[in-house]
């Protein structure tokens, strides 16, 4: 969820959870309060043997969030600062799931700085909209507030809280059955080279039809589950 990096820490951390094996997906803000930087963001980890792409990310200073598709559907990371530029972002995420495809299936967590009764999705969307997924506790060490907690148009569970705390954050952990399906895709294989002209028509589409022939057996029928070998073989 929240994430705080500065311009040149993002990319040291990204190579840390590349050699992980995670792939990682960061939206930042930066301003200055009371002449201090702040940095504020949202980040998402998603391991490597998962297909996943970036899908959009909303930053200011009120705010940022990350979203990723991963098996169709989509992830969303979400942070709202407790002032009245998180208005900002807040405005551009509603826009963003109004536009998805009807039955598009969605997860938002992070730090909405506000209890479920106060989340302002609930005020847009309507309270049948969706199903919010808080754990019902305290969500700060040093706080009686639950204002960290999962939002969802398709799944239901409640969160529980590992024994990990950082900074001022008591870590939500939410388990969702999330399976992605597996669908055949044709694999594009190197261009053949096409035979040249020899002055006969006859002799050259035989030619021609013949390394078409050969190319064919180079396609796969479908991908196989390593990336790295799909890749090489493009």
């Amino acid at each position: 969820q929240e994430a705080a990096f500065k311009d040149h820490e993002w990319p040291s951390f990204q190579r840390r959870v590349d050699r992980d094996g995670f792939h990682s997906f960061f939206s930042g803000a930066n301003t200055k309060v009371d002449g201090q930087d702040k940095h504020g963001g949202t980040a998402i980890l998603v391991k490597k043997n998962l297909v996943v792409r970036p899908a959009w990310k909303l930053c200011h200073v009120g705010g940022s969030a990350q979203a990723v598709w991963l098996g169709g559907k989509l992830l969303i990371s979400l942070y709202l600062a407790p002032t009245f530029e998180s208005q900002e972002v807040f405005a551009l995420t509603v826009a963003k799931l109004f536009s998805l495809p009807q039955g598009t299936q969605w997860v938002m967590g992070g730090d909405f700085n506000a209890t479920p009764e106060e989340c302002p999705f609930r005020y847009v969307f309507g309270a049948e909209a969706f199903e919010i997924l808080a754990s019902g506790k305290p969500t700060r060490w040093n706080g009686k507030r639950c204002i960290d907690y999962f939002l969802s148009d398709q799944y239901h569970g409640t969160p529980s809280a590992p024994e990990v705390h950082i900074s001022d954050h008591i870590i939500q952990e939410l388990q969702l059955d999330f399976q992605e399906s597996r669908h055949p895709s044709v694999s594009l294989a190197p261009s053949p080279r096409i035979p040249p002209y020899q002055g006969s028509d006859a002799v050259w589409q035989r030619a021609a039809n013949r390394v078409w022939r050969q190319q064919q057996q180079l396609v796969p029928q479908s991908w196989s589950q390593d990336l790295d070998q799909d890749w090489a073989h493009l």
